[in-house]
């Protein structure tokens, strides 16, 4: 392409690069002098080399890997993308209960029913400051997917973005609410010590709830936090397990892995009174109720959905946005749409136990064509 690259790089670029781990491939082929060679993935060289030969004013997208917006091993593919500086539009897509990719996309760490969440990006290289527009995350069911390019929710999230992350945020308010939470100056992590009698186990996977409860179950991949007081563990206790927390997971992360970095990351506040308290008495006295069991590979495995009590979930979203940011006229609902298994109607499985007000006529309605 000796022509095109003396007239100044390619105008449009589209791709849908490898998702190999670099070890995979190096005997047969090495990279020199990419600035992305740490990433360790194919996808992020092709994409280091697709901005290296698009012309000024041109315009690349991709589909890859959910991981470009938080794996730390992108950072530098962020940093690239930002240099652009352009303007850069995500959007960002679960694999359950349909997923983009429906046949088999090789990889090293998926199955041959590919389990891809995946991100499409497309930017464009201009003299203009960098900027970027996200949607959230999204579960759509398979009827759906016709709807989903032409009625994305997409919103400016430039100034929470970085080389770190980039957020999937997709509504403006709650994009004030990310806002204003991360503007706490304290982490959860500044109540966790090494060891102590006031802990909580959480499972490192999740799927349409984050279990926190207070002790240890028979089961594998469990995180235990130690908090210095029984009131901050209290305090955990209600964080955790909110519709509001289980929001800002899929915000951030791969909507599957709970890591210790999410949760140690998670910006706290100094609440205003102590309703806390009295919400997870009521959440502790709903274990039994809220223990479920899964069967994998013949186990019945324990967990907790306080899915199943959502009434007290709703308390314990309006606690947090009532200390976080009463102005902005959230409720419960905005952050339960995260847990809904489509974009189009809210549908959130295994849950029951709605407070009695609750409005579930306009709440659980159809978004129509």
């Amino acid at each position: 392409f000796y022509g095109i690259m003396l007239s100044g790089g390619f105008d449009v670029i589209i791709g849908n690069p490898p998702y190999v781990d670099y070890n995979v491939v190096k005997k047969d082929y090495k990279v020199k002098g990419y600035k992305s060679e740490s990433c360790n993935n194919l996808y992020g060289y092709c994409i280091e080399r697709s901005l290296n030969i698009l012309a000024k004013n041109g315009r690349c997208g991709m589909i890859v890997p959910l991981s470009l917006t938080f794996s730390r091993d992108f950072i530098s593919i962020r940093q690239m993308l930002i240099e652009t500086k352009g303007t850069l539009w995500q959007s960002s897509y679960d694999n359950i209960p349909d997923r983009l990719f429906t046949g088999v996309k090789e990889s090293s760490n998926t199955s041959k029913s590919n389990q891809q969440r995946t991100t499409i990006f497309i930017t464009d290289q201009t003299p203009n400051c960098f900027s970027i527009h996200s949607s959230p995350l999204l579960r759509w069911k398979a009827i759906e997917r016709y709807r989903l390019f032409s009625e994305l929710e997409i919103t400016n999230t430039t100034s929470i973005s970085n080389k770190n992350a980039f957020p999937k945020v997709g509504n403006e308010k709650l994009f004030a609410f990310y806002s204003k939470w991360f503007s706490q100056s304290n982490k959860l992590a500044s109540t966790m010590v090494t060891t102590s009698s006031y802990s909580l186990v959480v499972p490192k996977t999740a799927g349409y709830y984050i279990a926190a409860y207070p002790e240890e179950m028979d089961r594998t991949k469990q995180s235990i936090l130690h908090f210095r007081t029984r009131d901050e563990r209290d305090f955990a206790f209600v964080l955790l397990n909110s519709n509001v927390f289980f929001w800002l997971w899929r915000v951030s992360g791969d909507g599957f892995d709970v890591t210790m970095s999410t949760i140690s990351s998670c910006p706290i506040f100094k609440p205003s009174n102590s309703i806390h308290s009295k919400i997870a008495e009521e959440m502790y006295q709903a274990l039994p109720e809220c223990t479920v069991y899964k069967a994998y590979r013949g186990v019945n495995v324990p967990n907790v959905n306080f899915n199943l009590r959502m009434d007290l979930l709703f308390k314990a979203d309006d606690w947090i946005i009532n200390n976080i940011a009463p102005d902005l006229e959230l409720s419960s609902l905005d952050f339960l749409w995260s847990k809904s298994n489509s974009c189009f109607r809210m549908s959130v499985p295994k849950s029951a136990n709605y407070p009695f007000d609750f409005d579930f006529l306009n709440a659980f309605q159809t978004i129509d064509d």
